[in-house]
């Protein structure tokens, strides 16, 4: 499948994703639309949001539990092109629900057993390869043992890792090693696991969970701050100083960079349309705030639009042109969502990028 075949699913991932958050938020949404003056966002309606999120995570990693199953039980070209592309489905539902970083992904390192980035000293690939080592029996390979591991064998990165590095992928590794495919198939389940858990635990917060739109509003805009800056950072990293480093990108394995950044983008833009603008053109001016940043959402979309080739093989011909435009589109973004609408919402916000350096 070529990178503009890809691009096609994945919008209709995305599509996908928009249905099932909006679905859940139609009495919302219609007020959005309907109202002359809309209505503030309240507690109910951030954590319905956000459940869809999580809900559209736990059925991306459920089928690709599946396929990675059906994968191992009988190895085929055909069942791995199906594993790889639900671990691409698997990974833009994470990249959506990456923007709360606050509730339970906050608990037990969660965030970083989903995704492991930056990764400048190629730790991933040293860390599976030593788990292999570690286990030279597949029967000892169990989501037990993944989840007792460190952080980086656990995720999605791992599973890139098996399921794309090139130097597997032409050996077949993971078609031809038992080993290998166990260890595929017990970090799908890892993953299965905690995208499960983490639903439920959002569930739980929603009833026990008793917090001020104000201080929902914040954690919100600190999310949204923090994602802007952590998707600023996927290009400016490997488009480096003097020469870009196409290994600095993120999922440059799967060569899937670009489209993490778009499913970054599609869910604060959906969180930003359905909680805060609302909000936002209540205040003095506000209506010209809301213009800037929705004509900055418009422009870094159509530049996202621009590419035709994957991150991965601008950077190593060294075309920096799209990958540099898009990173200063980001920049201003960024000031807007996370300088100038904090400020206009008279909202403080400190945020932090955790970014594994």
């Amino acid at each position: 499948m070529n990178f503009t075949q890809r691009s096609s699913v994945l919008t209709k991932t995305y599509l996908l994703t928009t249905l099932l958050i909006a679905s859940s938020n139609s009495y919302w949404l219609s007020n959005v639309a309907s109202a002359e003056s809309p209505p503030p966002p309240t507690t109910n309606s951030l954590h319905q949001q956000v459940s869809g999120l999580y809900q559209q995570l736990a059925n991306a990693a459920n089928y690709f539990e599946q396929s990675t199953q059906q994968l191992c039980q009988s190895p085929s070209t055909a069942k791995l092109a199906t594993a790889q592309r639900h671990w691409r489905q698997l990974m833009n539902s994470w990249m959506a629900a990456e923007v709360i970083n606050f509730g339970p992904v906050q608990q037990d390192n969660m965030a970083w057993r989903f995704q492991f980035w930056p990764d400048k000293k190629n730790l991933i690939k040293r860390k599976v390869e030593g788990f292999l080592t570690a286990h030279p029996q597949p029967k000892t390979i169990t989501p037990t043992a993944i989840k007792e591991s460190s952080v980086l064998v656990q995720g999605l990165s791992a599973g890139e890792y098996l399921l794309f590095d090139p130097q597997l992928t032409s050996n077949q590794q993971v078609t031809q090693s038992l080993q290998h495919c166990q260890m595929l198939t017990s970090i799908s389940a890892n993953l299965l696991a905690n995208s499960k858990l983490l639903e439920q635990r959002w569930q739980v917060e929603t009833i026990t969970t008793k917090q001020s739109t104000e201080d929902n509003i914040s954690q919100l805009l600190n999310g949204i701050a923090t994602l802007i800056e952590r998707s600023h950072k996927k290009l400016v990293m490997p488009l480096g100083k003097q020469k870009a480093n196409p290994y600095f990108a993120e999922s440059w394995r799967s060569q899937h960079s670009i489209e993490n950044i778009k499913s970054n983008l599609v869910s604060i833009e959906q969180l930003y349309q359905v909680q805060l603008k609302p909000l936002l053109l209540k205040k003095d001016q506000g209506q010209v705030l809301a213009q800037q940043i929705d004509q900055q959402f418009s422009l870094t979309f159509k530049q996202l639009d621009q590419f035709k080739q994957p991150l991965f093989m601008l950077l190593k011909q060294q075309q920096l042109n799209l990958p540099t435009q898009l990173a200063k589109d980001l920049k201003q973004l960024q000031q807007l969502l996370g300088q100038q609408l904090p400020d206009k919402l008279g909202v403080i916000i400190s945020f932090n990028a955790n970014d594994g350096d």
